[in-house]
């Protein structure tokens, strides 16, 4: 991290002198507020980025390059303006335009808006991200079908875009817990494209939501043979058999995989908490569960860690823990669950 913190001063330093000599030379200018921004100096960034648009009122590319530097600051009112701009002054790759705009207005709340970018994207590289998401936001607004017919009349090119579409539609009926459908979907995906390794992991899981194991068992061991290198099927697989409490060896081991795969993963974490607790270590399974949950508190990884400590006789504890992940995410079915089996109540006082 020095050494980054050095690299970045020494580049902000030669941008800097560079544009003394030459203050006319956008491309360099552009640069140092990338660098100015990598270095969390936005004010500087800012000014930079006005000097920018102040001297080319007219030029579509600097709109744009201003645009996106402002995005990387969540200066979004300023990247709306840059990218509108870009437009009216003729750039010519208005789907790329349509597709910042459309992720813009999703992250500023504006899902209508959204909606009308990304049906604004045509062609391209970005036609079928941006088609995707306007189907996810149709779905959200309550036209699940009409969503779902959206993502069935788009071509796909290649496989690897048939095998999105196909992704994209399950998303969107897990969302709307139609567990029985994604698995249709995912199987009738899976006919076509048998080794595609994201089908077999979603089919996975949702015959996990099923309770298909032999069928979850099977695609999350294809797909360990296919990818040896996937964290996320190894965890999976582990979890599932801790879950229900079978060959937790072999749970334990397939989580340790995952582990050494992806050491940086709460996730994964979790479910290494999870598998010591199933097999009886009470002790090391609270010092996974307290390292996934100080990276990502988030529900179900409070669930695991509250019943730990319920367990273990640390009830306040436990129960605050709930209470704080309750208020964050009230739907989540595992903490749900959780509290009706330890607790007998679905909520907390």
């Amino acid at each position: 991290r020095i050494l980054q913190r050095i690299s970045i001063n020494d580049a902000s330093e030669f941008y800097r002198d560079y544009l003394k000599k030459y203050p006319e030379s956008n491309e360099v200018r552009i640069a140092y507020t990338r660098v100015l921004i990598s270095g969390n100096e936005t004010d500087l960034a800012r000014e930079q980025l006005q000097w920018l648009m102040d001297k080319n009122p007219d030029d579509a590319e600097i709109m744009l390059a201003a645009g996106l530097l402002a995005t990387e600051m969540g200066d979004f009112d300023v990247t709306e303006t840059s990218f509108k701009k870009a437009l009216n002054l003729g750039y010519k790759d208005t789907n790329a335009v349509y597709f910042h705009l459309g992720q813009i207005y999703e992250e500023t709340d504006r899902p209508e808006m959204a909606m009308e970018s990304y049906r604004m994207v045509k062609s391209g590289g970005r036609h079928l991200p941006a088609q995707i998401r306007y189907a996810d936001l149709l779905a959200t607004k309550g036209y699940l079908e009409e969503a779902r017919e959206h993502l069935q009349k788009l071509p796909a090119a290649n496989d690897q875009q048939t095998a999105h579409l196909i992704l994209a539609e399950a998303q969107i009926l897990r969302k709307s817990k139609a567990h029985q459908e994604v698995f249709d979907l995912l199987d009738e995906g899976l006919k076509k494209l048998p080794d595609y390794p994201e089908l077999l992991y979603d089919r996975a899981l949702a015959a996990d939501k099923l309770g298909k194991f032999k069928i979850l068992e099977q695609d999350l061991r294809k797909l360990i043979r296919l990818k040896p290198d996937n964290a996320h099927a190894y965890n999976a697989l582990g979890y599932s058999l801790a879950e229900r409490g079978i060959q937790l060896p072999e749970a334990l081991k397939l989580i340790r995989k995952a582990v050494e795969l992806a050491p940086e993963d709460p996730y994964i974490m979790d479910s290494l908490g999870w598998v010591y607790y199933r097999m009886g270590n009470l002790t090391e399974g609270l010092n996974y569960l307290n390292l996934a949950f100080s990276a990502r508190p988030d529900a179900e990884i409070a669930a695991h860690l509250g019943e730990v400590l319920w367990m273990q006789g640390a009830k306040d504890d436990a129960i605050n823990i709930w209470r704080s992940a309750l208020e964050k995410e009230p739907g989540n079915e595992v903490l749900l669950e959780t509290l009706q089996r330890l607790t007998k109540k679905k909520a907390i006082d």
